[in-house]
């Protein structure tokens, strides 16, 4: 049980992370294209 929270836990602050990462990609994109 515990080693499956644990497994779930690092695969959702995973998700979070690369989440982030195209967040800020989309925001470069996005402020390149005003320009």
């Amino acid at each position: 049980r515990r080693e499956e929270f644990e497994v779930v836990k690092e695969m959702a602050s995973k998700a979070r992370a690369e989440n982030e990462e195209l967040k800020a990609r989309i925001a470069e994109l996005e402020s390149k294209k005003k320009k």
